[in-house]
């Protein structure tokens, strides 16, 4: 035994009886020995644990149930999967807002100690560590709060009265189920609590049950106290299911910088997806940033209407130009890609007709193809997510096959077999519908929210053939695969594409400000010319198109990818990430196929690897991986198939290629996990 303490026995032991039986009873003895006086060993466990210390007791014992108790009780509180999921999320932010706290809370009472140790404690001293422990514990049991407030809002009221039953909070001292393993046991000492913001000024009994039997159960409002009660009080979402959401609520996310973001609970992901396939120079980039800013200074809003111009839309368009992949003549801007192939599809249209071809409007895109959600450019797209109860596709859009080897060749058909097939199919249209009435044909190089589908060998090649032999337009759709995303400047250019009509957006600003352009070769700028000179106008055009401030960050854009050589740098990382993709996931048992070239690929989850069967879609397979990948910080896009993909800001390192597949990779086994459990399969 250490030396000090033999003596402290030895003083204790010559102290008068009455003297002896105070000092046994005293509250605080053997409270010396702890390494921060005012905190139990088991009060800086939960303090790193991220749980509540009993601060939370307001709302627990005023019908307020916290994430934790409801998720321990799932089972017998009939929670849906989406309150499960809701829970989940709720209790993972509150973990990475409140295990930071606590470590403040933590440092800051070591601190105080450190004082009255040291022989350093001053009044001014003291009021300055314990304005800080306060404020502290303050904001940690003001997280805690807000995260019984919002639990709560995800339960109905019968279930925060069997809540309070099963907690034994009243009617009765009613057993919980047993808790899991991983729940901890009350401490075997009462736990400080302060009577003042300090954390060890008074005792409050451990966490015991059946107290107030007076509350009311809240209601399902959610109330106006975060961004996520907010959000799904007032906001309608794009591609999202709204009775779902109602219940799950959003991923609120607050900033970013380079290929990572971070949401409004503090917790970081990697964007896998650089946002939409958009964000190619990361997301805090101080030159787009200044370029806007500079430009809103000096021009912050002009039209291009009636033959009016400014200098930023002239710089872009000759920008533009310069770097297409074929002879263009003319580039008109809309604010997206939707507006950007619906203007496109007008564009042919008022040529046609310009030209005395009234009959050639029909356009042909393919199956599983997307090219936006406009009445027209989702006519082309061809999903039926954005077919169903929309009423379209419009009549003269047509569709062929979509160009996957895997899943739409015949047994023992190779590449080449397959696209010469393909080609056929698109002959036997245009013949059947008559060249005549067939404008155009559209394609994204690689098919990009269908599932990120590489074309096979030689498809394109053979695509054109067949489309210079009627007379039909070909129409890039590069919205995704544009500046260097597929390993050069233009999708057009890995695949030996030569467009009459280039569309792009996304990468054109880095998404920084809204932007998409439609760059037309000289035939069809003729068209328009024509059109426009017999009627007085081209009648087409958006208030925005060319704005002066997204066209001054395009420029800005355009610059850095020339100064970087950005290609340089895909080039490189991007065959390290298609080899590590492949690497990882190839033998997976749940991923069927692996896919992509450059910067962008995709897993295909399967039921059936040997049959290449896809889980059904009510299995939601897809959605419950992003799920898990969230908890696994990284955040990826569930398509079609279950087709999972990856798009990261152009920016990305290697190193980080290795973080997202490993989180990717701790996502997947998890849910192959839960699959199995479930019986659903196939292995």
């Amino acid at each position: 035994m250490p030396r000090l303490p033999m003596l402290l026995l030895a003083s204790f032991a010559l102290l008068p009886a009455p003297l002896a039986a105070h000092a046994a009873d005293a509250p605080y003895t053997g409270l010396d020995s702890r390494a921060i006086k005012a905190l139990s060993p088991e009060q800086v466990a939960d303090l790193r644990a991220g749980r509540g210390m009993g601060l939370a007791l307001p709302a627990e014992l005023n019908g307020w149930p916290g994430p934790l108790h409801a998720l321990e009780l799932a089972d017998a509180l009939s929670l849906t999967e989406a309150q499960r999921t809701a829970l989940e999320r709720l209790l993972a932010a509150m973990r990475a807002e409140t295990i930071p706290l606590g470590e403040r809370v933590i440092a800051a009472e070591a601190a105080l100690d450190r004082l009255f140790a040291e022989r350093r404690a001053t009044p001014e001293a003291i009021a300055a560590a314990t304005a800080e422990a306060g404020a502290a514990q303050a904001a940690l049991r003001a997280a805690h709060l807000r995260y019984h407030l919002e639990a709560a809002a995800l339960l109905s009221p019968e279930q925060t009265d069997r809540y309070a039953v099963l907690r034994g909070y009243r009617g009765g001292r009613t057993a919980s189920p047993s808790p899991p393993a991983r729940r901890r046991r009350p401490p075997s000492r009462p736990l400080t609590r302060p009577a003042s913001p300090g954390l060890g000024a008074g005792r409050v009994r451990a966490y015991t049950p059946a107290q107030d039997r007076r509350r009311k159960a809240p209601t399902m409002t959610p109330p106006r106290n975060s961004n996520a009660a907010r959000d799904i009080a007032s906001v309608l979402h794009p591609y999202t299911d709204h009775k779902a959401h109602q219940q799950v609520g959003p991923l609120v996310i607050s900033r970013g910088k380079g290929v990572r973001v971070w949401d409004d609970q503090g917790k970081e992901y990697i964007e896998a997806l650089a946002g939409l396939w958009c964000a190619s120079l990361g997301f805090d980039n101080e030159r787009l940033v200044k370029a806007a800013a500079d430009q809103m200074r000096k021009l912050p809003f002009y039209h291009g209407f009636t033959a009016k111009s400014h200098e930023p839309m002239i710089e872009l368009a000759e920008m533009l130009i310069e770097r297409a992949p074929a002879p263009m003549s003319k580039v008109f801007f809309a604010n997206s890609g939707s507006e950007a192939n619906d203007s496109a599809i007008k564009m042919i249209w008022y040529m046609n007709n310009a030209l005395g071809r009234p009959q050639k409007k029909k356009i042909i895109s393919r199956l599983k193809a997307y090219h936006g959600i406009t009445l027209a450019a989702a006519s082309l797209t061809g999903l039926p997510a954005n077919h169903k109860l929309f009423d379209l596709p419009l009549p003269g859009f047509l569709h062929v096959s979509t160009p996957h080897h895997y899943h739409g060749a015949q047994p023992g058909e190779t590449e080449e077999d397959f696209a010469t097939r393909l080609a056929q199919e698109l002959d036997d249209l245009i013949v059947k519908e008559g060249p005549e009435t067939v404008a155009a044909f559209w394609a994204e190089p690689v098919m990009g929210a269908g599932g990120v589908i590489v074309p096979p060998r030689t498809y394109f090649e053979k695509i054109q053939a067949v489309l210079r032999k009627h007379d039909v337009l070909f129409v890039a759709d590069e919205v995704i695969c544009g500046f260097w995303r597929t390993g050069n400047y233009w999708g057009c250019q890995t695949f030996g594409i030569q467009p009459d009509i280039l569309v792009c957006a996304k990468a054109l600003s880095s998404s920084y400000l809204p932007i998409s352009a439609v760059m037309v070769n000289e035939k069809v700028f003729q068209g328009i010319a024509e059109g426009s000179s017999t009627i007085g106008t081209w009648g087409h055009g958006f208030t925005y198109s060319g704005h002066p401030v997204p066209a001054a960050v395009a420029i800005e854009t355009l610059k850095i990818y020339d100064e970087m050589d950005i290609g340089a740098h895909v080039r490189e990382v991007g065959p390290y990430m298609q080899q590590r993709l492949r690497e990882r996931f190839t033998d997976h048992p749940l991923v069927g196929e692996v896919r992509g070239v450059g910067l962008v690929g995709a897993l295909e989850l399967v039921e059936d690897k040997a049959a290449r069967k896809n889980f059904a879609p009510a299995r939601k397979v897809g959605p419950r991986l992003l799920k898990h990948a969230e908890e696994h910080g990284v955040i990826l896009r569930a398509m079609i198939n279950d087709a999972i993909g990856f798009s990261p800001p152009l920016v990305i390192s290697k190193d980080e290629i290795d973080a997202m597949i490993d989180r990717t990779a701790a996502a997947l086994d998890a849910l192959a996990v839960q699959l199995r459990r479930e019986n659903l399969t196939v292995v």
